[in-house]
Parts: structure tokens; sequence; C-alpha cells
């Protein structure tokens, strides 16, 4: 199972902090309070900059989903251009 981790950055203290889905949800909870009739943030998302860490695992799919793209249009140039070279 991979885990998912964000790097979370204070936008005025430039503060930084590593954490797993569970912890980033939990940082910025909000919850409804029924006296002040006010939605209550424990720490507003504005005030912070956020990106997902990726991991081996996740860059080496990347890589190979943009080699595979890659490689399938130069197949695809290839065959047209002998298509049309077949036609003339």
């Amino acid at each position: 199972m991979k885990m998912t981790q964000f790097i979370v950055t204070h936008r005025t203290s430039r503060k930084q902090q590593i954490m797993n889905g569970e912890e980033f949800l939990r940082f910025f909870k909000c919850c409804y309070d029924k006296q002040t009739k006010e939605i209550k943030y424990m720490n507003k998302l504005n005030d912070y900059a956020y990106s997902e860490i990726k991991s081996k695992e996740n860059k080496a799919e990347e890589f190979m989903a943009k080699f595979t793209i890659a490689t399938l249009g130069v197949v695809l140039v290839v065959l047209i251009t002998k298509l049309i070279m077949l036609c003339l």
C-alpha cells in the first residue's frame, strides 16, 4: 500500500512540515459551531502551500506512461508516412 505524503509550508513563516494523508486531513479539519453558527477552522487552507511528495514508484510509473505515449506517437508517424509513400 502506498502512503501519500504531503509537504505543507506556512506562507508567512516558511515553516515546513511533512505529513501523511491522515495527518493532512486532520491538520485542515473544520467543524461547525452551533452556538455561533460559524465554521471553525483548525488551520486555514489559504495560509499554507502544500504539494504531494512523489515516491520513487510514482516517478517510475509516470516515466513509463510518458515513454509509452512518446513511443506510440513515433510509431504512428512512421506508419502514416509509410502509408502515404505507398499511395503515391
